[in-house]
Order: structure tokens, then C-alpha cells, then sequence
């Protein structure tokens, strides 16, 4: 319902499975997406960029996939570390323990370019203390959050 939120924007998505999220901020007109994920899922997600990139008529430098592992220092600067106007993420919330969730909102944080927005999407799953650390940590990396319904996104 906001394409303005990616449109000629450099966007990294975390957890990218098959890269549905960043392929979409593609095809809205984002300057650059990386599609990032676990080693073990980047045959598929290199796969889906090169698909996509024939299908939205763009180039390698406009939408690739790197692994990138939340809270690797090394990995988030061969990303580019504050390089991201967006960082998105879907459905990557999820039953976690504290420290990888503040790894998760390191990486978040670390990506972010300054004035930078990160767009997450999950399904509630009755876990409290996923979430509750989620906000806490968001808080004290400094970054502000609004939950919203999808009904009201």
C-alpha cells in the first residue's frame, strides 16, 4: 500500500527464504535489494534473484544474495554496514531466545543507513517473550517501533 517506502531506496532483506519481500521492493523501483539468508538457503535465493532479474528487466547490481548470519560483524560489513535505507524482514520473529533476537535487532541495526526504516512482518504466535524481548531490544539499539495490524499497514 506504500511502494514509497522502497521506491529508488537501497533495501536488505534478513532472512530472505526465497526472497519474496525484496523481490517485490524490486519491482516497486528500489535502487538496490540484497537478499539475505542462511548458507543453506542461498542456492534458491541466488536462484529466485536471477529469475526475477530477467523477469524486471535489471541488473546484478540491483537485486543479488549474499549469506549474512545476524549478529556477524564480518558479514555486516560485506553487506555494507549503514549502508540500507530499508531493511525487511519477513516472518523471522519467531519462538527465539533473547541473545538471538538481539542479534537479529544488532544486524537490523547495524544495516541501517541514517533516517533508515526497517519494514518486519510476522504472524503473532502467542509468544510473549519472543516479542517482549523483540521491543526491548529494539529500544536499546535506538531504534523506534510502531506495531501495527495488518489491517491497518
Amino acid at each position: 500500500q506504500k511502494p514509497n517506502l522502497v521506491h529508488r531506496a537501497r533495501c536488505v532483506e534478513l532472512g530472505a527464504g526465497i526472497g519474496l519481500s525484496g523481490i517485490a521492493a524490486a519491482a516497486l523501483g528500489a535502487e538496490c535489494v540484497l537478499l539475505t539468508d542462511c548458507a543453506s538457503a542461498l542456492p534458491l535465493l541466488e536462484h529466485n534473484a536471477a529469475h526475477n532479474r530477467q523477469l524486471l528487466s535489471i541488473n546484478d547490481s540491483t537485486l543479488c544474495a549474499q549469506t549474512l548470519e545476524w549478529g556477524d560483524e564480518a558479514g555486516v560489513d560485506g553487506a555494507g554496514r549503514g549502508q540500507f535505507d530499508v531493511v525487511l524482514g519477513a516472518d523471522i520473529l519467531y519462538h527465539q531466545e533473547a541473545p538471538e533476537v538481539e542479534m537479529l535487532v544488532r544486524t537490523m541495526a547495524s544495516l541501517l543507513a541514517p533516517g533508515g526504516i526497517v519494514l518486519l512482518a510476522y504472524e503473532w504466535r502467542e509468544d510473549w517473550d519472543t516479542t517482549r524481548a523483540f521491543h526491548e531490544q529494539c529500544e536499546a539499539y535506538g531504534l523506534c517501533h510502531e506495531q501495527l495490524s495488518l489491517a491497518d499497514a
